[in-house]
């Protein structure tokens, strides 16, 4: 299974170790933590902007918390001609709102919430992280992303794609190998599928379950019907080349995952003066870990 970006966030997650360390916001979307183990500090960063539907939904349970009932609100947005929801983002019905003044607040910041929301899910947040009360000496910074271009399958479809496919020829070459070994011509023709041996073979073998006891009842014409038909010898040489097959896709599955694994980069070297400053960028649902060494 080729691991997801969300498996690398989790990856770098579990990197925090040691002491925890408090950490201050200002920007209303960026989540973040940090902990310190031994002489290397770590924080954790996610730039998560919500979109539309879960900050109404907030602002909706805020003002439930607050001492408003859902009929109310709802009432209230009857009143207006509207849906709570769709009240709730439009600025013009906020101005000419007819009600209680936290409701006309809330729905004011839900409006700037939703408008700001809107900017970061199509542009990166710039950042700026200072570490106070740091040791005087040298400091090591070092960057690990998990974004659209770093430890991201999707982002990298394609060559995977392509990776896979690639794998798939070999594992059938192999397979095809092992079994023109033990096979006559005419049995290697008689694979079910498609026109030809080689791609009679690349149906057969790309079956997923490992034994036909998992397949579909028997029924004409299909591989279930087929493999019984075999004999026994020759059905554990078809388990034996499908087992080849899988065994490349396993491998190619792994280098793939290794090859996503989140990597340093983007080294620096910092020296305190009572102080330390970091300034980038973190692209919309990016998450980032920032390792900062003490080295002497």
């Amino acid at each position: 299974m080729i691991a997801k970006a969300g498996y690398y966030a989790y990856h770098l997650l579990g990197k925090l170790q040691g002491n925890r360390v408090s950490i201050q916001l200002s920007d209303p979307f960026v989540q973040a933590a940090a902990a310190r183990d031994g002489r290397t500090l770590r924080v954790i960063l996610a730039n998560f902007a919500p979109p539309q539907m879960m900050l109404q939904d907030l602002a909706l349970k805020q003002l439930i918390a607050g001492g408003h009932s859902g009929k109310e609100l709802k009432a209230l947005a009857q009143k207006q001609g509207s849906d709570p929801r769709q009240l709730l983002s439009d600025r013009r019905r906020i101005e000419t709102l007819d009600a209680p003044p936290d409701v006309r607040a809330a729905a004011l910041a839900l409006y700037d919430a939703v408008q700001l929301s809107a900017r970061r899910q199509r542009q990166a947040v710039e950042l700026r992280i200072t570490l106070k009360d740091a040791a005087a000496g040298r400091y090591r910074l070092r960057e690990y992303r998990v974004d659209s271009r770093n430890a991201n399958a999707y982002g990298q479809r394609e060559a995977i794609d392509q990776s896979l496919q690639k794998a798939v020829k070999k594992g059938v070459s192999s397979a095809r190998d092992y079994l023109a070994q033990r096979w006559s011509e005419t049995e290697m023709a008689q694979l079910p599928g498609k026109k030809d041996a080689a791609d009679n073979m690349a149906y057969f073998l790309a079956l997923p379950p490992s034994s036909p006891a998992a397949w579909a009842p028997p029924r004409p014409g299909n591989l279930t019907s087929y493999f019984v038909s075999l004999p026994p010898a020759r059905q554990r040489d078809a388990l034996a080349a499908m087992e080849l097959l899988k065994e490349v896709k396993r491998d190619c599955i792994k280098e793939i995952n290794a090859s996503l694994k989140p990597r340093e980069q983007n080294v620096s070297e910092a020296t305190s003066d009572g102080s330390i400053t970091w300034r980038g960028a973190l692209p919309p649902y990016g998450v980032m870990l920032l390792e900062i060494e003490q080295r002497d």
